[in-house]
């Protein structure tokens, strides 16, 4: 049957972009643990937007080490990744200590947004069909 090996199957999966939230929350625990889920994977490849280091440092502590493919702004997201990928804003500079506040994490929103605009895919699809006339 055409189109039924793995590498089709993977290619066709949406791209699902997470932000961590507030990176002292329990955002970054919470989406780290939603991209390990197996289940996820399968239909979906999960993109985690937020510090690479960070979030590869949390995953450590958190004990959800696995492999993420890190890519950069400007650079090409996989469809057919395997492992989950950070989209890496490289926006945390320095410790954070989880439950408190501090200036490492409250940078404006729209320095965040940036980093999402090469993630356009579901809004496309979203507005492609008519459905926001």
């Amino acid at each position: 049957m055409a189109g039924s090996d793995g590498n089709s199957e993977a290619k066709r999966r949406p791209l699902i972009g997470i932000t961590i939230g507030d990176p002292a929350g329990i955002g970054p625990e919470v989406s780290l643990k939603a991209v390990g889920d197996d289940d996820l994977l399968s239909i979906c490849t999960p993109v985690l937007i937020g510090d690479a280091q960070y979030l590869a440092d949390w995953a450590r502590i958190f004990d959800l080490c696995r492999e993420f493919i890190i890519v950069n702004p400007g650079e090409h997201i996989p469809r057919d990744a395997s492992f989950p990928v950070i989209y890496n804003l490289k926006n945390i500079n320095g410790p954070v200590e989880m439950g408190m506040e501090q200036s490492a994490c409250g940078r404006p929103p729209r320095l965040h947004r940036i980093g999402c605009r090469p993630l356009p895919v579901a809004s496309d699809r979203c507005h492609g069909d008519g459905a926001d006339q």
